[in-house]
């Protein structure tokens, strides 16, 4: 199965959960998936899908029921939807981005898990998640990371995970490798954090200011 046409599910449009996972999958045809209104939770996974967008819904679709979308082992550099407020999750490990755009910043805004896991992420700025106030996972392990911009967490009040594990961080103590002072720290905002996975980099320091917020 190379092409997702959109004859597939003129008969479908009841579908709540629809898995294509671990096939072959590497185009998806204009307004392919734009009858499945009813559509919780859809998986390409592990296909060869390099775009995916607002156009293979319909640009009036706005996925008022979708609330995890799992989209990880592909090939994508690009993820453009309008998703509603309160979405589950959205999983994008095992892919090809290499900066988070302004497109998936407004797909995140209201997500509770987001993962960009085993990326080609080479630092982390400071409006990455500028608007984005829901998440309590973020998954970002096994990219490249070097850098943290200091405040580059500050909105995520409610974040209970952060996985940054297996990156290239060195120092942290001013946002990351050799970035300027700031009244912020790389770990500022995580006022409710659980669990911080910071194994297999390249650490060399850690100042107890860096988890300030984190304290009871």
């Amino acid at each position: 199965l190379r092409v997702l046409r959109a004859s597939y599910f003129e008969m479908n449009v009841e579908l709540e959960w629809l898995c294509l996972a671990h096939n072959n999958i590497s185009v998806i045809e204009e307004l392919a998936l734009s009858r499945l209104s009813k559509l919780v939770e859809l998986d390409l996974s592990h296909n060869s899908i390099a775009r995916i967008d607002q156009t293979h819904f319909g640009n009036n679709f706005l996925l008022a029921e979708l609330h995890s979308l799992v989209l990880n082992d592909n090939r994508l550099t690009r993820l453009d939807l309008y998703l509603t407020s309160e979405f589950g999750r959205i999983l994008l490990h095992n892919n090809r981005f290499d900066h988070i755009s302004a497109s998936i910043t407004s797909c995140i805004e209201s997500v509770a898990e987001f993962s960009l896991a085993n990326n080609r992420l080479a630092a982390l700025r400071r409006d990455y998640f500028a608007f984005t106030n829901q998440i309590l996972a973020l998954h970002l392990g096994q990219n490249t990371l070097s850098n943290i911009e200091p405040g580059t967490f500050l909105n995520l009040k409610l974040l209970l995970t952060l996985d940054l594990s297996q990156n290239s961080l060195s120092c942290l103590e001013d946002g990351g490798n050799g970035s300027s002072s700031s009244s912020s720290s790389a770990f500022s905002g995580l006022v409710r954090l659980e669990t911080l996975n910071l194994s297999s980099n390249q650490l060399t320091n850690l100042r107890p200011e860096l988890f300030q917020d984190m304290a009871c």
